[in-house]
C-alpha cells in the first residue's frame, strides 16, 4: 500500500457496487461511472496478476450491465488521472456500425458469466 496514492487509501467512496478481498468497484469521483480498483498498489503496465485481472473484468462487466441497463459499454483500461495504480472504468459505448460488435460480445460474455440468458 502506498499512503500517498489516492486509490490505495480510498478516503472517499460515493457509491460502492462490489467488494471482495482483492478489489472494489466504486463510482469514480471524476466521471461518475463504475471503476474497479485493486486494493494492492499494482502498476498499470504490470503483466502479472492475470487471475486478478480476469476477476476484476468479470465483476466490472456485471456492474456495468446493471449500471447502464444494457450492453452498450466498454471497459476502459487507460489510466488518465492516477497513472501509477491500475484501475479501469466502465464507460458508455457510442454505438457505431463497428460498435455493435462490442455490444454483441458484451452480451456473450455476460451470458457466459450467467448474468443474462
Amino acid at each position: 500500500m502506498n499512503n500517498e496514492c489516492e486509490l490505495c487509501t480510498l478516503k472517499r467512496i460515493n457509491e460502492e457496487f462490489y467488494r471482495c478481498d482483492d478489489f472494489i468497484i466504486i463510482s469514480c469521483d471524476n466521471c461518475n461511472v463504475p471503476m474497479v480498483v485493486p486494493f494492492e498498489h499494482i502498476g498499470p503496465g504490470t503483466i502479472e496478476h492475470g487471475d486478478l485481472r480476469k476477476r476484476m473484468e468479470n465483476e466490472l462487466m456485471k456492474v456495468a450491465y446493471r449500471f447502464y441497463s444494457d450492453f452498450q459499454f466498454f471497459i476502459d483500461r487507460k489510466e488518465n488521472k492516477i497513472l501509477d495504480h491500475m484501475h479501469w472504468h466502465a464507460r458508455r459505448l457510442r454505438v457505431t456500425p463497428n460498435g455493435w460488435r462490442k455490444v454483441i460480445k458484451n452480451r456473450q460474455i455476460l451470458k457466459n458469466l450467467g448474468v443474462v440468458k
